[in-house]
């Protein structure tokens, strides 16, 4: 009797724990990942370090000033994006990771990159973002993705092709060139309280075959003049 009841309680026991891995599998399923390239647009120090969080756990994220990074896995379950700082240790002693910043990011995307901007608040710097898929369809290789971080309207010209961006808007655009070819890249903006358009940038480009260059316009805090900065997309 003994021996047929242990012998019940160990299938049951093995039943349990194969009912329970079954489980653990089918969630790892479910956490839905993308893979997310990420550039700090403005912070109050550089280089930044991030956490992001994959299905693994954490990963320290170290982010310059002056170049993207390379596509980190990241967990994506709801649409939102979720940046962690420096961890501190609770009473047990395990690590806690401090959310410091959230970006709103379509969970579809295979692949996503995102540019984050740092306030400092409270001794605390805080992050929020934008988000773009960078799909060959959204983003494809030879490329500009322009993102008019202002509130004023651009208008420009891309070699033959001319573009119009409205204000906080992100826009893909595509050059019309043959590859190779020095083209004029030429941009504006309206300040509408006055309505008048001024120079932002007047240069050259060679026409890229495959890469990917992200284009930003932003205003500058001390004058109100707009800016520009244009970063290579790292794959």
């Amino acid at each position: 009797m003994f021996n047929t009841h242990k012998l019940l309680m160990n299938k049951s026991l093995f039943v349990s724990f194969f009912l329970s891995l079954l489980t653990l599998c089918a969630t790892a399923e479910e956490v839905n990942t993308q893979k997310v390239g990420l550039f700090v647009f403005r912070a109050p120090k550089f280089p930044v370090e991030l956490y992001v969080q994959n299905v693994e756990g954490y990963t320290k994220v170290r982010i310059g000033g002056a170049s993207t990074t390379k596509p980190n896995l990241m967990i994506n379950p709801d649409g939102v994006l979720r940046f962690y700082g420096e961890p501190v240790l609770n009473e047990e002693g395990l690590p806690i990771y401090p959310l410091v910043g959230r970006v709103k990011a379509n969970k579809s995307w295979r692949e996503a990159f995102v540019v984050l901007t740092g306030v400092k608040k409270d001794d605390k710097t805080q992050f929020t973002g934008t988000s773009f898929p960078l799909s060959n369809q959204d983003f494809p290789p030879g490329s500009i993705k322009f993102a008019n971080l202002s509130n004023n309207k651009i208008q420009g010209l891309v070699g033959s092709a001319k573009t119009v961006i409205g204000a906080r808007e992100l826009k893909t655009i595509r050059f019309k060139d043959p590859v190779g070819e020095s083209i004029p890249i030429a941009f504006r903006y309206l300040i509408e309280s006055e309505d008048k358009w001024y120079r932002m940038i007047s240069t050259r480009w060679a026409v890229p075959e495959k890469g990917r260059t992200l284009f930003f316009a932003f205003q500058d805090p001390k004058n109100g003049t707009m800016l520009s900065k244009s970063i290579p997309i790292r794959r």
